[in-house]
């Protein structure tokens, strides 16, 4: 549990010194459901499929990306926390960009 906690800690301590990345998609996130809300008629469950795929699809690609990100590779992740913790970020940053895309998906298709 404590390597689970030191990545907390880490992600906490990485967003103490760079709010503005935090900051940034919770606004982004805001502004696409509130210009979503302020479209009639939305359709959300025509949305849904195309947003959940393409979900899935960032998952896969945050998978591989985000250890090349931070100057590492799939194979350096050598135990299990390393191991869960990088499908934790790429689950959380394939699930960010399903929620950001849905309504977005959700205006264009028709009802």
């Amino acid at each position: 549990m404590t390597e689970f906690l030191l990545g907390l800690n880490i992600l906490y301590e990485w967003f103490l010194l760079s709010p503005v990345l935090p900051a940034v998609m919770v606004l982004l996130l805001l502004a696409v459901y509130i210009l979503a809300l302020l479209k009639k008629p939305l359709n959300w469950k025509g949305g849904w499929p195309l947003s959940w795929k393409l979900g899935a699809l960032l998952a896969i690609i945050a998978f591989f990306g985000v250890p090349w990100w931070v100057d590492s590779s799939v194979a350096e992740l050598k135990y299990l926390p390393d191991w869960l913790m990088n499908i934790a970020m790429a689950i959380g940053i394939g699930a960010y960009g399903a929620l950001l895309v849905w309504p977005l998906l959700g205006m264009k298709r028709k009802t």
